[in-house]
């Protein structure tokens, strides 16, 4: 993975107490700073979180896979790309970058469904949702 397939980037600092007993982040708090990746997204995309007539979107899988150990002090940079759009969903792939470097500490991959909380199902995504998806589809350098 490299800084160039990832079209949103969100910076996240590292906290003296988001490490463990071992002296490094504790893999749990990467998961929070996904969370503020995806957050960013989600008001890039302009999307509410959850509209008056209760639709919304919701994290339905998110995996993550550590590479290197982080210590504080750090800033932690995460880029995002969407990489598929579904019927109701779209897929996410993350790789967290320590600033200013260009080394994979971790990368990650969450999925979100779009959501009508009323009736407690998944939706179609919005079209005006689906053509902002994809301006922010990340392709692979690989693949180009």
């Amino acid at each position: 993975m490299k800084r160039s397939e990832f079209p949103l980037w969100e910076a996240v600092e590292v906290r003296w107490s988001d490490m463990d007993a071992m002296g490094h982040v504790n893999n749990a708090r990467y998961f929070t700073y996904l969370e503020c990746a995806r957050i960013h997204l989600f008001e890039t995309l302009e999307l509410k979180l959850l509209q008056g007539d209760k639709h919304g979107v919701a994290l339905v899988s998110v995996g993550c896979n550590f590479r290197k150990q982080v210590r504080y002090p750090a800033v932690l940079e995460i880029g995002t790309r969407v990489s598929q759009i579904g019927e109701r969903s779209f897929h996410l792939e993350h790789a967290f970058f320590l600033q200013g470097e260009d080394i994979v500490m971790a990368d990650a991959h969450s999925v979100v469904v779009c959501v009508n909380y009323a009736e407690e199902k998944a939706v179609p995504l919005p079209d005006a949702l689906r053509a902002r998806l994809e301006q922010l589809r990340g392709v692979p350098e690989e693949s180009v």
